[in-house]
């Protein structure tokens, strides 16, 4: 099956992040194509878009979709491509909706640019090329169904109300179909301050000084009966992502053990590492499928681990695809390790508490 794989600017493309900032930082739901002189610096990838069978031919584009792919111009810019993809993929999942998410490309022909004063300067940006996705991009006239913000909600309940970003995309040209690639980054709402540390964009930051709470984080403890004393000891710490040294350790511990097994082609990204509220540790691709790994580290022999009630739902909706390894003896020369799937754990007692966990 022929398939075009790209990624896209980082963190260009996201939802369900809200905006703490007073200026900047905002989605720019673009890629720069041809930003330098150099042609072997082009964003070639994206340019095979225009040989797949998403492309709309020219003679079928109707005026008013040109339009509204112009509606929000800076500078005086043309449409050279439309793409609309009317099936669905969120990491190698089929999600089932009824309207179509729509891509084009535009190039920036004016030759004076305007300024913050309103005078005008040489545009620097002359026949400077972009991908453009934006998120509230609709047209549903001649034929066409596009809601792309539409799909952006659908793919944000299937994650059970995950915000994520999106890092890229897979287009299958025989199934004609468009595979999002996107990664958690905490629950819907979660300011972008939490998510984002570098401190990109424009004007002044709004200082965050409150904890965040999310009222979901309801602690579920599983664990296995203790041979050695004959009880049940559980150990609680905070979850979701507030994570101790041991458990750092565990975490880079099974990174090194898939950085060494997986290729390079899988994509392999320790998640919780940049994005602290993700549901889940760790992520590849396999066969097109998205795998989620989630880590629990002791310092003892036993296995005992807790699971948020948001980690638990996810799980539930990824149980084909969600490993949880469990990794014991973390601080002695040799720690050990095992590998537990959705059954495995459902087959585990499972101890509620009164705990609400603050992140």
């Amino acid at each position: 099956m022929k398939e075009l794989k790209f990624k896209i600017s980082e963190t260009s493309l996201r939802y369900g992040i809200y905006n703490n900032y007073k200026k900047g930082h905002t989605a720019s739901v673009e890629t720069e194509l041809n930003q330098s002189r150099n042609p072997n610096k082009w964003r070639n990838d994206i340019f095979e878009l225009r040989k797949m069978n998403c492309r709309c031919k020219n003679e079928l584009i109707p005026e008013g979709l040109i339009e509204a792919c112009l509606r929000s111009k800076k500078n005086d810019t043309k449409v050279l491509d439309i793409f609309v993809f009317k099936n669905i993929m969120v990491n190698g999942e089929k999600i089932d909706i009824d309207v179509s998410f729509c891509m084009y490309i535009k190039e920036e022909i004016s030759e004076t640019a305007r300024v913050i004063n309103a005078d005008t300067n040489t545009n620097t940006h002359l026949g400077r090329q972009m991908i453009h996705y934006p998120i509230s991009f609709d047209y549903k006239k001649d034929g066409f169904n596009i809601d792309n913000k539409a799909i952006l909600e659908k793919i944000m309940k299937m994650n059970g109300d995950y915000a994520f970003v999106v890092k890229g995309f897979i287009y299958y040209q025989e199934i004609e179909t468009l595979n999002f690639l996107i990664t958690l980054v905490g629950p819907s709402g979660i300011l972008q301050t939490s998510v984002f540390k570098e401190g990109k964009g424009v004007g002044k930051k709004l200082k965050v000084t409150e904890t965040l709470t999310f009222e979901d984080n309801v602690v579920v403890t599983t664990c296995k009966y203790n041979k050695k004393t004959g009880t049940t000891n559980i150990e609680y710490e905070q979850v979701n992502k507030v994570r101790s040294q041991n458990g750092l350790k565990g975490e880079e511990f099974i990174y090194a053990i898939l950085e060494e097994k997986l290729l390079e082609e899988n994509d392999l990204f320790h998640t919780s590492k940049t994005y602290k509220y993700s549901p889940y540790d760790m992520e590849y691709v396999e066969d097109g499928i998205k795998k989620y790994i989630e880590v629990k580290t002791t310092q003892s022999s036993d296995e005992i681990f807790n699971l948020s009630a948001a980690e638990l739902k996810f799980m539930e909706e990824h149980k084909e695809n969600y490993f949880l390894y469990m990794v014991t003896e973390i601080n002695s020369a040799f720690p050990s390790y095992k590998i537990y799937n959705y059954n495995d754990i459902k087959r585990m007692k499972k101890v509620p508490t009164n705990y609400r966990v603050s992140v």
